[in-house]
């Protein structure tokens, strides 16, 4: 039996398919989403009023043959009254018309109906196109746009990732998981990383390349870590229980040579420019040049505003200062006192964690996180665009 289709009530033409497409220049596609699920609503709301229409009209014609059902009855129910030879009526005859015959009979009837009408159902406005070339369900439209669309998406992260892994093997991720959970010192040499754990009192040195692998685990005495620099001869640290600067061999034992007092009472950080070292202290807020021939006497100290120094270095004529308490990076000029040429908010990639540690490497900051412990990769563009500014 064929299905009646639905039309527009009035004989109304639908919209054009045009008229709610988005246009060339602007359009959206979520109003036109939007704009189609509203004409398929009013579709199925004039399908439900032609359907009740033509319901009635199927129930009418099965009511007629019930009918004719119980004169059937009735007529067999009595005795058969003698043969004559006028004509038997329609209603007479049923009983002996077969009752395959019968119900196709009545379903023609149904069918011969539903065509007369003239109403044909449409399904959606993409009827109207012409060629069709594929018949797809309109309720699904959407769903199978969103599910294409995060399909290219994460095609595309995964095609991405692939072709970093293979055009830059060596390029590190944005985020590395660290096989030790104290990191407090982080230094970066040639294609090599070096992190101090001041827990486990080890040096770990890294290959710079992705997954961070482990070249060795050395040991480093020094009861609390808070600085380490490297020059030609020695390895130097600053523990900041004993308020020393130590100076050690460059063996794997990395065995104390000498000790030597800090100039203040709350060392942080330890760099090697090539020539002296620097320390900065917490109490005094001062950054101190020291000369390794007289470290106990600073030569030249630049004041810091008072901001929290977790870590520290030196590029050019620039200090780099992370508050690890505020997650912030303050960038100053060396000159006396300091001139704050920037503060940089460190939270959209950190997502909350606490970073005990940075240094540069190439146009890369490189920031160490405590639990969970991290390694995280944020280029200097991209914290450029993260500024800090009052609310």
């Amino acid at each position: 039996m064929v299905e009646p289709q639905k039309n527009p009530p009035d004989g109304q033409k639908p919209p054009e398919f045009g008229a709610i497409l988005p246009e060339k220049s602007g359009g959206n596609v979520n109003d036109f989403l939007a704009e189609f699920e509203k004409y398929q609503k009013n579709l199925d709301q004039e399908w439900e009023k032609t359907k009740e229409s033509y319901q009635q009209k199927v129930n009418q014609i099965m009511e007629d043959y019930l009918n004719q059902k119980f004169v059937e009855k009735e007529k067999t129910s009595e005795n058969k009254p003698e043969k004559t030879n006028s004509p038997q009526t329609h209603l007479e005859n049923v009983s002996e018309v077969p009752f395959q015959q019968r119900m196709e009979s009545l379903l023609s009837r149904v069918e011969r109906e539903l065509k007369t009408s003239g109403i044909n159902r449409r399904t959606s406005l993409f009827d109207d196109i012409d060629p069709a070339i594929i018949n797809v369900s309109s309720r699904s439209l959407k769903a199978k746009f969103k599910k294409t669309i995060a399909f290219l998406g994460a095609a595309g992260i995964i095609l991405g990732a692939v072709y970093t892994s293979l055009i830059f093997p060596n390029q590190l991720a944005f985020r590395t998981a660290l096989p030790y959970s104290h990191a407090s010192g982080i230094l970066a040499v040639k294609n090599k990383l070096y992190l101090t754990d001041w827990f486990r009192k080890a040096l770990y040195v890294h290959e710079i390349k992705r997954g961070l692998p482990i070249i060795s685990v050395e040991n480093i005495p020094n009861n609390f870590i808070t600085g380490l620099a490297l020059s030609d001869k020695n390895l130097w640290t600053v523990d900041g229980f004993d308020n020393k600067i130590i100076r050690h061999s460059l063996t794997e034992d990395h065995q104390a040579i000498e000790k030597f007092p800090v100039p203040g009472p709350k060392p942080a950080g330890l760099f090697w420019d090539g020539a002296d070292l620097w320390t900065a202290d917490n109490q005094t807020k001062i950054l101190y040049q020291l000369k390794v021939t007289d470290i106990e006497s600073p030569f030249n100290q630049y004041q810091f505003p008072q901001i929290n120094v977790t870590s520290f270095f030196l590029d050019r004529s620039k200090v780099w200062v992370l508050d690890g308490e505020l997650r912030e990076v303050h960038v100053f000029r060396l000159q006396n006192p300091l001139r704050n040429l920037g503060t940089f908010d460190l939270d959209p990639f950190l997502n909350g964690l606490a970073p005990t540690g940075i240094t540069l490497f190439g146009k890369d900051l490189l920031v160490t996180t405590a639990k969970p412990p991290q390694l995280i990769k944020v280029s200097l563009d991209k914290l450029a665009k993260s500024i800090s500014k009052p609310f």
